[in-house]
């Protein structure tokens, strides 16, 4: 009998836990035109795959704080990631350092369950000049962390805020 209520009571527990899920989406304009996307070490549409990967899930593990029914759509315009692709020899290395700050330009909607436009604004520009400083997280292993700190720190800021 302990086992059938300790069950029910985690699926209830779960299904609270489960209450926010929005969606989102990113739409990707033309990387040819974006500042800095090179990598050192795969060739452009593999590397291209892994951003847009990388970017998408991030974004959808962000908009899983959303209310159920709402939407988050974002138009990334340019993207410049810390740091710049050099050589070193004759070998291509990203070197990281405080002169090579990330940028992500990007136009957002932010759509409610009735289809209504809750938050839209165009022309953001995120960066962070001392992003090298930054204490938080320190997580620098994972991939495209700083542009990934950019885009978190934006959502709670201007997304998050405006549902909560």
């Amino acid at each position: 009998m302990n086992l059938v209520k300790t069950f029910a009571l985690t699926v209830g527990l779960l299904s609270v836990t489960t209450a926010h899920a929005g969606q989102s989406a990113i739409k990707w304009q033309n990387f040819k035109n974006y500042e800095d996307v090179q990598s050192p070490y795969q060739s452009d549409d593999a590397y291209r795959n892994y951003i847009t990967t990388n970017f998408e899930q991030h974004l959808a593990k962000l908009s899983k704080d959303l209310p159920n029914d709402f939407k988050l759509i974002v138009e990334i315009t340019d993207l410049d990631l810390a740091g710049k692709v050099r050589y070193e020899g004759s070998k291509k290395v990203r070197l990281v350092n405080d002169i090579y700050m990330p940028e992500i330009k990007l136009n957002y909607t932010l759509i409610d369950g009735k289809g209504q436009i809750v938050n839209q604004n165009k022309d953001i520009s995120l960066k962070n000049m001392s992003f090298i400083n930054d204490k938080a997280g320190r997580s620098r292993d994972t991939m495209f962390f700083y542009e990934k700190r950019l885009m978190t720190k934006w959502f709670n800021k201007a997304v998050l805020s405006k549902v909560s």
